[in-house]
């Protein structure tokens, strides 16, 4: 067997690497971290983007320049067999813990709002298999059904944007901006691994993406709109609620339903918003699954995508399960753990880069 990549368009991976970076930059944050002293989350949370962005073009700078093609050939390069491996491991890593979060706080969502009367594992399995079958199905599956998809969920997001904008207060951003420049920046880099987990995932598929010029091109297509529609849904958040309001309510952006309810707009519209938003990150972990197997495969040898998907679909689906069970504390702790040092992470392939640049450099100066 060969590995699995296909080809995809312009539109297909631009689509794509939004709405991973979107889903991901909404739907994970922390309201108790996030709006602790204020509502600046429409400030730093673009702003992280931003910086990964450039980290992450910065990169695909030095690949293009060195004649690198994907991330697993940087690494192995640039540190050597062994330790190329070990650096294209803890990417795997990064981007399991990113599928695993999403769609952890996906079930939640559903159980809690939706099916409270089903027992976990009922909503594990349809979820995680709609996430296996995208991910064994391969690259294109995935990016060609986020290109059909997003134009609809691009409209049912600015409805519910837009629809309570008559509740929308700005004397809720009090504070302004709610936090100090040094606590953004906090937040900001504890939130970075998310985002930079969206965007270096397209680093292990450039191949599928017609080059790297091509790929630098989609990924900026696409993470600056979603940095746009980010920063957006984040300011709508942050006038629709108080920042203490904020604190106490799970999944914000869902519950600007009850502000519609009131005003008699769109009845039970939360449920077919809730259908695309959980489509999305089924599509944003599919994505997540398929290149962490894609980076296993290139950096360990394997010479097919789909056993590594269903067995990373397994693993998260006995995971979210524990977690669900009782043991949410154990895994919030364990996760802080991992993110507390998922900074390092980022640093791998940026100091591959600065690495590779410079042996590139000096093999010149030799020459000459």
């Amino acid at each position: 067997m060969r590995i699995r990549e296909g080809k995809i368009g312009r539109q297909e991976s631009a689509a794509i690497i939004g709405i991973a970076v979107y889903v991901s930059m909404v739907f994970t944050l922390s309201s108790v971290e996030s709006y602790r002293s204020g509502n600046s989350t429409y400030l730093w949370v673009p702003a992280a983007i931003g910086l990964v962005l450039a980290e992450v073009l910065f990169v695909m700078y030095a690949m293009e320049k060195c004649g690198i093609s994907t991330l697993d050939m940087l690494f192995k390069t640039a540190f050597g067999k062994l330790f190329g491996g070990i650096a294209g491991a803890a990417v795997i890593v990064l981007l399991v813990l990113n599928a695993f979060e999403l769609l952890a706080d996906f079930v939640n969502l559903i159980h809690s709002f939706v099916f409270y009367d089903q027992p976990y594992w009922n909503i594990i399995l349809w979820i995680v298999a709609t996430v296996a079958l995208l991910g064994y199905l391969g690259l294109e599956p995935i990016a060609r059904t986020a290109r059909l998809l997003l134009p609809a969920f691009a409209v049912i997001l600015a409805l519910w944007l837009l629809l309570p904008a008559k509740s929308f207060d700005r004397s809720n951003l009090y504070p302004f901006p709610g936090n100090t420049f040094m606590e953004m920046m906090r937040l900001a880099w504890k939130n970075i691994p998310s985002a930079f987990a969206s965007i270096i995932a397209v680093l292990t598929i450039t191949n599928g993406m017609h080059g790297m010029k091509f790929a630098r091109n989609s990924c900026g297509i696409g993470v600056l709109c979603a940095l746009l529609a980010t920063g957006v849904t984040q300011l709508c958040l942050s006038l629709a609620y108080g920042y203490k309001d904020l604190l106490e309510i799970p999944y914000p952006l869902y519950r600007l339903d009850m502000m519609m309810l009131q005003e008699g707009y769109f009845f039970r519209m939360d449920k077919i918003a809730l259908f695309f938003w959980l489509t999305m990150g089924i599509i944003a972990a599919a994505y997540y699954v398929f290149t962490a197997s894609m980076m296993w495969c290139r950096c360990y040898g394997p010479k097919d995508t789909r056993p590594a998907v269903l067995s990373l679909c397994v693993i998260l689906a006995c995971a979210i399960q524990i977690q669900a069970e009782g043991y949410y504390e154990e895994f919030a702790k364990g996760i802080e753990a991992v993110d507390k040092w998922a900074w390092t992470v980022m640093l791998l392939p940026a100091g591959a880069s600065v690495i590779q640049l410079i042996k590139k450099r000096l093999g010149k100066e030799t020459v000459a």
